[in-house]
């Protein structure tokens, strides 16, 4: 379905043999790629490469916190609450970037769409150019990458006007976006021309299905012999700190 072509160049075979945890700071994770036929990945931010021994998706959980993205599980439910949104393969987004699946999101790219410098399709294929000069050949058509990108842009634009307040009358206000020929191409898509949602509507389904996430797992965690009303009361702390 997808592939680097000869632009692209993965770490060599003892580069992959090293597990890194210390990721850049300040650099908006560009890509992450599945190494082929293994279930590992490799994580891009601009031209620095870090290897992880996880699928593409694991490893992006594993990592939520460090590279501050909102919880996956949480996030999709919220995202499915609204028409507007895809229900499957839903963008892993933080308040400052986002990243989309190409495929099923386990083990799949995940691509940020701010980091695509253009689109060029050729003998049946898609091949996706990235401002570091990188590129990938994909089955999928320009239109798919398009409405994917612009979905996730667009709950980016959502996210970042819910939790920081900002006033802006637009998603690409707000966004800021890079001037390049495939962030041109969806300038005058309807979801970033104009917020879907009214303001807060996103935040709060979010941290409702955050909300009752953390709930069960904590209550999965407690012997049933111990629930009462003292457990039920720390629980309820516990997740309202």
């Amino acid at each position: 379905m997808y592939k680097p072509n000869s632009l692209f160049e993965l770490l060599n075979e003892t580069d992959l043999s090293l597990n890194t945890n210390t990721f850049p700071e300040n650099h908006a994770l560009s890509l992450i790629f599945p190494v082929p036929d293994r279930n590992e990945s490799i994580l891009f931010f601009q031209n620095i490469q870090h290897h992880q021994p996880n699928q593409t998706l694991t490893t992006l959980q594993k990592h939520a916190k460090t590279m501050n993205f909102l919880d996956y599980s949480a996030l999709a439910r919220a995202l499915r609450r609204f028409d507007c949104f895809s229900k499957r393969n839903n963008p892993m987004a933080s308040l400052s970037s986002v990243l989309f699946p190409l495929g099923q999101p386990q083990h799949s790219p995940w691509i940020n769409p701010a980091d695509i410098e253009e689109l060029k399709e050729e003998a049946g294929f898609t091949y996706i150019q990235l401002v570091n000069g990188s590129t990938l050949r994909t089955t999928l058509t320009t239109r798919t990458i398009r409405n994917r990108s612009e979905e996730a842009l667009s709950l980016l634009s959502l996210l970042e006007r819910d939790y920081l307040q900002s006033s802006a009358s637009s998603p690409l206000a707000l966004l800021q976006l890079p001037d390049t020929p495939f962030l041109r191409s969806l300038s005058k898509r309807a979801m970033l021309e104009a917020f879907p949602l009214p303001i807060g509507a996103l935040k709060e389904a979010y941290e409702k299905e955050h909300a009752l996430q953390t709930f069960l797992h904590l209550g999965h965690s407690l012997d049933p012999a111990e629930w009462n009303y003292e457990t039920f009361s720390e629980l309820l702390t516990t997740l309202l700190t």
